[in-house]
């Protein structure tokens, strides 16, 4: 089916603003610098591999790989906190235990959730939907 010649014009105008629009907010974003969402996505949940102690929204610098510097040791220490939220009786959780995974170290030691004793591993999935759909029904209900 041939496009008339008004639906053509009126398709690349379309794209012509679409493309303008999308080219001036990178302009934008690059003039004005970091956007907020993006330093957002550089907060992360972190491990000390030495003392087990969790920093929440650890900011990662652009470029930076682990381990990072821990604040309060001055040790190269700390790693990305993978999230468990299996329970110990196979069902899952929406609050997650945070753990130290011995991969991100180089060691092939395997890691285990110290709340639930499954393996943990580097970009940890999660329990399948309807376990987490059941988990999050559950926390509706005790309120």
């Amino acid at each position: 089916m041939a496009m008339s010649e008004r639906t053509r014009t009126i398709l690349i105008v379309v794209t012509a603003v679409a493309a303008l629009a999308s080219g001036g907010l990178l302009i934008a974003r690059n003039i004005g610098g970091e956007s907020p969402a993006g330093e957002e996505t550089r907060l992360r949940d972190v491990i000390d591999s030495d003392t087990g102690v969790i920093l929440r929204d650890y900011p990662i610098k652009h470029g930076s790989s682990f381990p990072w510097k821990n604040p309060k040791t001055g040790k190269n220490s700390l790693y990305p906190a993978e999230r468990c939220f299996w329970t110990r009786d196979g069902k899952a959780k929406t609050e997650p235990t945070l753990v130290f995974v011995k991969a991100y170290a180089n060691s092939d030691e395997e890691t285990l959730c110290p709340d639930c004793g499954r393996k943990v591993v580097p970009h940890n999935p999660t329990p399948p939907d309807s376990l987490m759909l059941d988990a999050a029904e559950q926390v509706q209900r005790k309120r």
